[in-house]
C-alpha cells in the first residue's frame, strides 16, 4: 500500500501531474450478426413445415336420401343396437328380446351374419347420452368393416333407456 500512497503524493504534489488524467481503457464491444441464425432458423421451419406428415381427418361419409324419397322396410330388416351408459351393449331384431354383445369384437361376426341373411339390413345404433363415446365409435367402426351401409343413430331415451337399464 505504501507503492499506491507514495504515488498519490506524488501526483497532488506535482501541480503539472494534476492535470494529468488517468484513462481507462475501454474494452472493445462485441457484435454478434443475428441475421445468419435468423435465416438458419427460417430456414428449419420451412424444411419440417414442407416434410411434416399430416394425418388426414377422419370422417364418417353419411349418404342421405332425398326428402322426397320414402322408403318401406320390413320389421325384420332392423337391427336394433342399445348401448348403455355403463358401456354394455345390447341388441334385438323387431320385437325379439334383448341379447347382451359381449365384446365389441363379436360385432362384427354379428353385423356380418345379419347383413348375409338380410341384404336390406338397416342397423340402428341408439346410444345413452351418458354412455363413453368411444363405444358408439367402436360399434360404428364394426359397422363398417362389415360393410353395412344403411346405417342410422339416435339417441337412447325414455322408455327404451328404462328397459335397457333394467337388465342386470
Amino acid at each position: 500500500m505504501g507503492i499506491i500512497r507514495s504515488s498519490l503524493e506524488d501526483l497532488t504534489a506535482n501541480p503539472a501531474a494534476r492535470e494529468l488524467r488517468i484513462r481507462t481503457r475501454r474494452k472493445p464491444g462485441v457484435h454478434i450478426d443475428m441475421t445468419p441464425m435468423v435465416d438458419v432458423a427460417f430456414l428449419l421451419v420451412i424444411f419440417f413445415m414442407v416434410t411434416a406428415l399430416f394425418r388426414k381427418p377422419q370422417i364418417l361419409d353419411l349418404d342421405l336420401p332425398p326428402p322426397s324419397k320414402s322408403a318401406t322396410l320390413a320389421h325384420t330388416s332392423l337391427l336394433n343396437v342399445k348401448v348403455r351408459e355403463d358401456g354394455r351393449m345390447f341388441w334385438h331384431i323387431a320385437a325379439d328380446s334383448l341379447s347382451e354383445v359381449s365384446d365389441v369384437d363379436s360385432l362384427h361376426g354379428l353385423f356380418a351374419e345379419r347383413k348375409a341373411a338380410d341384404a336390406d339390413l338397416v342397423v340402428i345404433v341408439k346410444v345413452d347420452p351418458a354412455a363413453p363415446y368411444r363405444r358408439m365409435i367402436d360399434v360404428l367402426d364394426e359397422l363398417a368393416l362389415a360393410r353395412v351401409a344403411r346405417v342410422t343413430s339416435v339417441p337412447l331415451e325414455g322408455l327404451e333407456r328404462d328397459e335397457v337399464n333394467a337388465i342386470r
